[in-house]
């Protein structure tokens, strides 16, 4: 492909409605009528666009730069363009790949070793066009002899902290630029804000660490079969507009990079949200590098896409699920390729205290518990197939950063289980709170109906444990059991009771003391949940449960 670098800015001139002109002269350019000099410059700013976000005790100049092109080389690369199209031209019948390497090759070399041939020494003027003249202080830009680049500095000692600036800058002298260029403009964003340390998690001692907020993942980790791993970030909060929040880098030491398995690109990023309204939290940047890539990938950096607002409340800022897209550095469309979140589990903690304080359940009872022996005994049931003998265990959390120990008590009780009293591997879990048995409506879809692990030939059976009529002591445990099967209803979606075996007691009482476990290992809690949908088989009235005496 012939890369041609500058014969474009003449044939723009042909197009004189495109773009406003950058000149502030009152003169009306004729359609098709050049404005610049003959040998003009054809200067244009490296950075179209610039936002800089600096602390109040940075210095208040930066430094950005300009760009020219060689005016005296348009010439030349026209006639090397032609001459190379005719070349392809006369090539086109035998013309191989090699072939048109070289062409490439030499077209390349030519314009390496003519791009900075006679370049004088300039000095070009650049003017504050949106009357920011008050705030801002714009240098002119030096090109030496020779050299294609040039810096030029603006500076802004006015600039009042927390206020957001935009200035518009353009170069208008028409030795260096023409009306018909669209490169003659930039704007820049400037800011003078001071972050300070925001959060604090608990250290292994339990001490407070401020400046730091435990974070949970579920923006990349899925894509990559790595789950939502949480772990704790720098977090930082702007001390003129509380509830604006930035994790510095939260990538950076990602488990994912500590392991090898991703390498970090730097250099820092930050993640902005903007909490001040908490009910409509937004993520600040349209787009976000994530800093890192994974060896693996071969598409580029993992970018991050908001598509919703999040919620600041109780101390930790949520997004729902498939809030974000997730999309890779590779692609230069933009356009998404995965919903990110997409468990709704994101999760940035910047007060555990206040999250543990009114959030009603944060712990689980499969990862945060453990489940020791209180007593083992004879287990009497009216089911043929029940265990002689079973064993009883109390769940301690073993969480208390998020005050799983207090806070689950007092809301749902002490969680207890019964070891396999039907078929192993099927435990039966119930809450005493105030010495009665009682299921919080947060548990209800889960455990109101728990498997047994038996059937009635066609139909799994359950156990609905009736609270009220139960009995619960240091010495002996009486469940009030009814045993069913369950139906789907489609139109009101939710369970129902097909079949209903009758309702018994169920005594465990206290005859052996719990024996030590070496190696302190506990029972292993496996959540048995009731399942959202049963397909029930329509001659299930002819089956007869296999147990005595049920009434």
């Amino acid at each position: 492909m012939i890369k041609n670098f500058y014969k474009y800015t003449m044939l723009v001139a042909c197009a004189t409605m495109t773009f406003a002109s950058c000149s502030s002269d009152d003169e009306v350019v004729a359609p098709g009528e050049w404005d610049s000099s003959v040998d003009y410059a054809m200067v244009s700013f490296l950075e179209r666009t610039k936002t800089f976000e600096l602390d109040p005790t940075d210095t208040t100049v930066v430094t950005l730069h300009l760009t020219r092109r060689n005016p005296e080389l348009t010439k030349m690369l026209e006639a090397e363009e032609e001459r190379v199209n005719k070349l392809l031209e006369d090539t086109t019948q035998t013309k191989t790949a090699a072939d048109s390497a070289r062409i490439d090759s030499l077209y390349n070399v030519f314009v390496t070793t003519n791009s900075n041939k006679n370049l004088p020494a300039i000095e070009v003027p650049i003017t504050i066009t949106n009357g920011m003249d008050s705030v801002f202080t714009v240098s002119t830009a030096k090109f030496a002899e020779g050299e294609w680049d040039a810096e030029y500095t603006l500076s802004f000692d006015s600039a009042k902290v927390g206020t957001p600036y935009e200035v518009q800058l353009a170069v208008q002298d028409t030795r260096f630029v023409s009306s018909y260029s669209s490169e003659c403009s930039a704007t820049v964003n400037v800011t003078r804000v001071k972050w300070i340390p925001a959060g604090f998690v608990y250290d292994d001692n339990g001490n407070k660490v401020p400046g730091y907020a435990e974070y949970t993942d579920n923006l990349v980790g899925f894509l990559y079969g790595k789950g939502n791993m949480t772990f704790e970030v720098e977090l930082q909060e702007r001390e003129d507009k509380p509830g604006m929040y930035r994790m510095v880098s939260p990538y950076k030491n990602y488990q994912y990079v500590a392991a090898g398995i991703a390498d970090w690109t730097g250099p820092d990023y930050y993640m902005v949200f903007d909490a001040t309204d908490p009910a409509k939290v937004s993520f600040s940047e349209s787009t976000y590098d994530l800093g890192f890539t994974f060896d693996a990938v071969e598409d580029g950096n993992p970018i991050i896409f908001c598509r919703g607002y999040g919620t600041l409340e109780n101390g930790a800022l949520t997004f729902p699920a498939q809030a974000f897209y997730l999309g890779l550095s590779v692609y230069t469309g933009g356009e998404p390729y995965w919903y990110a979140n997409p468990d709704g589990a994101f999760l940035l903690m910047i007060d555990p205290d206040e999250y543990a304080a009114n959030t009603k359940y944060e712990a689980t009872l499969e990862d945060d518990f453990d489940w020791e022996e209180v007593f083992s005994g004879p287990f009497t049931s009216e089911r043929s197939d029940a265990a002689d003998s079973t064993s009883l265990y109390k769940g301690v959390c073993l969480t208390t950063t998020d005050a799983c120990d207090s806070v689950f008590e007092a809301n749902y009780g002490t969680p207890y289980l019964l070891e396999a009293p039907y078929a192993e591997g099927y435990d039966l879990l119930f809450f005493v709170k105030n010495g009665r048995l009682s299921l919080h409506n947060d548990f209800k879809d889960d455990y109101t109906y728990q498997a047994i692990g038996r059937t009635d030939g066609l139909n799994d059976i359950y156990a609905r444990i009736n609270n009220s009529d139960c009995s619960f002591s240091d010495d002996e445990v009486v469940l009030n059991i009814t045993f069913v099967t369950l139906g789907y209803d489609a139109k009101t979606n939710s369970l129902y009771e097909a079949i209903n075996y009758g309702t018994v007691d169920e005594k465990l009482t206290r005859s052996v003391e719990p024996t030590p476990v070496p190696g302190g290992e506990v029972k292993k809690f496996i959540p048995r949940k009731a399942p959202g949908k049963v397909v029930m088989r329509k001659d299930f009235r002819s089956v007869v449960l296999p147990a005595r005496n049920i009434k």
